[in-house]
């Protein structure tokens, strides 16, 4: 249990109370700040209180011959989209003591008496309003707007969300040139090849813009690995400091958001087609200290936020994944051979994020009850004396009450 903090470096109701009365303008940016993991790869729009309409412009005007009075039939085309901005709150109660001992550590007494009662309660303040940061910057890619909902993640609609809404509505699509549906789970053994297809299929104009790859962090770890893999003579990527993708003239840079893990999902876009909206000016947006009990105090807070694409055009933005990882359904896990490092070769499964994998080895179809993946398995015991082995495997979504479609590789002697 923590200790009992002296009264003498312990700050009252009123110092609480002051110090968000005087850093309030501070506090309310602090959650957007605290959440530039993400949004260093967006484009921000501040002072945003109410939706705003986004314009594109696209023209096919050009220049022909001289003929006097000559008129071109070319128009200029202004699309619009809609940034959504949601107004969100937290009500937050606290026990002081206790968070000045989590801030402070153990030592909280010692520390503590070289710092005035303001700054303790500016500090404790701050912290929360951090780590309600922290849990914004894993909703921006993956939140779904629930009007009653109690999590960031109900808040707005975030990007991954709006795709999909996008491919529902058809205007992220394969014949709109926005969107690549991959046939395979990515895996160490394909990721190179699969990531420099993708990027050799980029509409030109795309390529030739500073662009990120928004992606699992997991899409950045199999990267990696798997360059050193198929390119074992050159000296690449020796301190896992690799962030473009080769093949890209440095243009295209890994974008990993945490939000994304196990999502099935990234897109390629540049910076600026990829934003979100705040206020951060304006006196709707709130901090302030209540007390309703008297050991505990509350942070009641406001702020605007939402998040979108400036548009859904070829020229800006594509979208790949599998069809179910874009439809939202559990995404299949992968399959393939890896090293095991004992000289045995071995089978993985990647499995997605907090999903169990199931798995069977004998061509049937797995299921419910069939054996639960924990560990690589050994090739040469699954393929034994036959000439090949199929292995299939499915996800298991309790949250979603389903399983995903089933992943299926078959292996050879020669695999071995």
């Amino acid at each position: 249990m923590p200790v009992e903090l002296p009264v003498e470096i312990s700050p009252s109701f009123e110092e609480y109370k002051k110090a968000a009365e005087k850093w309030e303008r501070v506090y309310v940016k602090v959650p957007v700040l605290s959440a530039k993991d993400t949004t260093k790869y967006m484009t921000g729009l501040p002072g945003c209180r109410t939706n705003q309409h986004i314009g594109t412009a696209e023209s096919k005007a050009q220049f022909y011959p001289y003929v006097a009075n000559k008129r071109g039939n070319a128009t200029t085309k202004i699309t619009f989209e809609t940034l959504e901005i949601f107004f969100g709150s937290m009500i937050h109660d606290f026990v002081p003591n206790d968070e000045v001992q989590t801030i402070l550590g153990e030592h909280a007494a010692v520390m503590g008496d070289g710092m005035s009662k303001s700054e303790i309660a500016k500090l404790v303040i701050g912290s929360i309003m951090e780590s309600a940061g922290e849990e914004l910057a894993l909703a921006i890619p993956t939140a779904k707007r629930v009007d009653d909902g109690n999590t960031t993640m109900d808040l707005f609609n975030g990007h991954l969300t709006l795709i999909r809404k996008a491919f529902t509505d058809g205007k992220v699509s394969v014949a709109k040139k926005n969107l690549v549906i991959l046939d395979h789970e990515i895996t160490v053994e394909n990721v190179v090849d699969t990531i420099k297809s993708i990027e050799f299929g980029l509409d030109q104009r795309l390529r030739k813009q500073e662009r990120f790859l928004y992606c699992d962090p997991h899409i950045v770890d199999l990267y990696n690995e798997g360059y050193l893999l198929t390119h074992p003579a050159v000296p690449y990527n020796e301190k896992y400091e690799q962030n473009f993708v080769e093949g890209s003239n440095r243009r295209m840079t890994f974008a990993p958001l945490d939000g994304l893990a196990g999502t099935g999902v990234m897109w390629i876009a540049p910076k600026k087609n990829v934003i979100y909206g705040y206020d951060g000016m304006s006196d709707a947006e709130k901090c302030e200290i209540l007390r309703f009990q008297p050991d505990t105090l509350t942070l009641n807070a406001k702020m605007f936020f939402g998040a979108g694409f400036r548009t859904f055009d070829f020229r800006f933005l594509k979208v790949i994944g599998t069809q179910a990882a874009i439809d939202g359904k559990t995404t299949p896990p992968g399959i393939g051979m890896m090293d095991g490092g004992d000289g045995k070769t071995k089978i993985g499964i990647t499995q997605k994020e907090g999903l169990p994998t199931k798995y069977t080895t004998d061509g049937s179809d797995p299921d419910l009850d069939s054996e639960a993946y924990t560990e690589p398995l050994d090739a040469e015991e699954v393929i034994g004396e036959n000439d090949s082995a199929t292995v299939k495997a499915i996800a298991v979504n309790e949250e979603k009450d389903e399983v995903s479609d089933i992943a299926s590789m078959t292996f050879t002697q020669d695999d071995l």
